[in-house]
């Protein structure tokens, strides 16, 4: 028997056709489609394993994950067999050898996540399954205001699905933006890790803060590991990006984002940078 490689995949996807990122048996995924195609190209079975699970309707332009295969096609080549063979939604950007060791999910530093939100209330019919629809009224200078608070370690359960805490619940927040204009603003997250929900539960809840409801010191309150009851509600999956993930201090700087082919203008034109 060969021996076995280890293969790194970066790639991007539009999760509007899929159930997520995670195989399931009866419903589309990423990674039961990847899976499938890597076993057409190779003959062998494949297991991938992805950095993280993205939920329905997530999307991804730097997902990685990693594949044992003792198949000797290059990584180019393998690059290419894949785009040639997976659907359009997804499209893989980078296919490099790494160290035996490597696994994708367990040596990931963090991740980078972006929300985009339509504001105006005539939804852009163009942005459907894009973009996150949220036509109410929002003071964004008091939502820049807060977003310092999230800055370092905190107890996040007050915005992690119900259920999905059993690895606890304290995460760190290395930067929080608030990018873009009216009528398309997003949040910028970045840390060492996400809870499911977490980011869609921030966002809602620091919307609440620009339309009044909120102040700055629940938020506080909120970072201490308080119910989920006491947060702001869950928002749609359409507008949220998986935009990188890194593994080393240095890919905390934008040199992972300038390699992706696929920038944020090229999906929201001369709306983001």
């Amino acid at each position: 028997m060969l021996p076995q490689r280890n293969l790194l995949i970066r790639l991007a996807y539009l999760g509007t056709p899929f159930a997520g990122w995670q195989r399931q048996k009866e419903l589309p995924s990423v990674q039961g489609l990847l899976e499938a195609t890597i076993e057409r190209i190779t003959g062998e079975p494949s297991r991938v394993i992805g950095a993280g699970r993205t939920d329905r309707g997530v999307h991804a332009l730097g997902q990685v994950c990693n594949v044992h295969t003792s198949a000797r096609i290059s990584a180019l080549s393998l690059q290419r067999a894949l785009n040639a063979l997976l659907t359009p939604t997804v499209r893989v950007w980078q296919v490099e050898e790494v160290p035996p060791t490597f696994h994708a999910r367990r040596d990931a530093l963090g991740k980078a996540y972006l929300l985009v939100l339509w504001t105006d209330p005539l939804m852009n019919p163009f942005l459907l399954g894009r973009i996150t629809h949220h036509p109410s009224a929002c003071d964004w200078v008091r939502v820049r205001q807060a977003l310092p608070h999230l800055l370092g370690e905190h107890d996040f359960r007050a915005f992690a699905k119900a259920g999905s805490t059993k690895g606890g619940t304290v995460r760190q927040i290395r930067r929080a933006e608030l990018i873009g204009k009216p009528p398309v603003v997003a949040f910028l997250l970045w840390g060492n890790g996400f809870l499911q929900h977490m980011i869609r539960a921030l966002a809602g809840t620091l919307l609440m803060i620009g339309q009044g409801r909120l102040d700055e010191e629940s938020l506080r309150s909120l970072l201490t590991g308080a119910d989920r009851s006491s947060a702001g509600p869950t928002l749609a999956a359409d507008g949220l990006y998986l935009l990188a993930v890194h593994y080393t201090e240095e890919e905390l700087s934008a040199a992972i984002l300038a390699s992706n082919p696929f920038s944020l203008s090229s999906i929201f034109p001369l709306v983001l940078p």
